[in-house]
């Protein structure tokens, strides 16, 4: 059963604790959804992971450092298809040993959709604003190797692969 408010047509409506202590919802006055605690995760790369010349190989962030709605698949896909429609941030970094003309690329429904910039010999990351319909939508991280030759991912825990959700849709 939906929960109504009445509040004042300028402004902002405030939910305060019965305990009157400084725990308070403040809601705006425009109209809208508002979201608490949209899903989220975080996992990172336990293990060294090679990486062949010439191909774009799917990164395996196979440890969950969180996972609030259970979205992230951290054994097969190595994918994060949320379950709740909206707009996410979503992150990725990765060290290397060694290498350069390396792409990381966030892919989403199996397709590239923004690459992301080596900002050194060993190091690269990105960002990105990825809107998700909440039943079909994945995104995964590949990295593509133009070093000529195999590399290797080490496998530490602050190579990551991050969304979280920034508002409903």
């Amino acid at each position: 059963m939906p929960l109504t408010l009445a509040g004042l047509t300028t402004g902002s409506t405030t939910i305060q604790a019965t305990d009157n202590t400084t725990q308070t919802i403040t809601l705006p006055a425009n109209s809208g959804t508002v979201m608490v605690n949209g899903p989220t995760f975080s996992a990172y790369s336990n293990a060294g992971q090679s990486i062949s010349n010439a191909v774009f190989t799917k990164l395996q962030y196979a440890t969950k450092d969180w996972d609030t709605n259970n979205n992230y698949d951290n054994t097969t896909n190595y994918r994060f298809t949320p379950t709740v429609a909206g707009y996410y941030q979503v992150s990725a970094n990765v060290y290397l040993n060694g290498g350069n003309s390396m792409q990381l690329s966030l892919y989403k429904n199996g397709s590239e959709y923004i690459r992301f910039t080596q900002l050194s010999g060993f190091n690269i990351c990105g960002s990105a604003l990825v809107y998700f319909n909440g039943s079909t939508d994945y995104v995964e991280i590949y990295m593509y190797n133009g070093n000529g030759s195999s590399v290797s991912v080490n496998g530490y825990s602050f190579n990551k692969f991050q969304a979280a959700m920034v508002r409903s849709a």
